[in-house]
């Protein structure tokens, strides 16, 4: 929807809401996206998505994606809002000759869309507390076990810190042990978002 759609862009892309609304109008004029002022995240069970995913399998950087989710058929995610006048956000027709603020807002709409209609990502956290000498440790790690959207959203990222397997409660010989300085740094300015 159109909020969310200006808060990402700009938490993401560092673009103004006011500047993405513009770059969306005029995209939506020459007839690459949607209509960008909607409230809608749902999409109707009668919209073909498959023809709008497949307009975007021309492209080098996406293609292979989109032509991986007509494979295994787009499963959008629904949101739980709707204006019933339009539908969500998304690209209406392949474009590749943007340059500059517009590429990048239509590229932003092209993913979010391949993203929604894709897998979820998947992976396994395994937290670690380990008890040395009375002192207590903690490590976690996040492995990736199927990257699905994340391939095509570079938006968003799961940082991939190995970490092995441990049974509950088992014990283990660490192959190092490490002290690390450090000092806690203050939050980042609020910004537009």
């Amino acid at each position: 929807d159109t909020v969310e759609m200006e808060k990402l862009a700009s938490r993401k892309l560092r673009i103004s809401a006011k500047e993405t609304m513009r770059i969306a109008e005029k995209l939506y004029t020459q007839g690459f996206i949607s209509y960008p002022r909607t409230e809608t995240n749902i999409f109707p069970p009668s919209f073909d998505l498959g023809a709008i995913v497949n307009e975007q399998t021309r492209d080098p950087n996406w293609g292979g994606f989109a032509s991986q989710i007509l494979v295994d058929g787009p499963n959008p995610r629904q949101g739980n809002k709707t204006d019933n006048a339009h539908p969500p956000i998304h690209p209406t027709r392949y474009n590749n000759n943007l340059q500059g603020t517009e590429r990048q807002i239509y590229e932003f709409v092209v993913r979010h869309f391949l993203a929604c209609c894709s897998k979820n990502a998947e992976g396994q956290e395994t937290t670690v507390e380990i008890d040395i000498a009375g002192e207590k440790f903690t490590a976690q790690g996040l492995v990736i076990t199927a990257r699905n959207y994340l391939d095509v959203y570079p938006y968003d990222k799961w940082s991939a810190k190995t970490i092995p397997f441990y049974q509950l409660h088992s014990s283990f010989q660490p192959s190092s042990i490490e002290m690390v300085d450090g000092e806690t740094t203050p939050p980042p300015l609020l910004q537009e978002a």
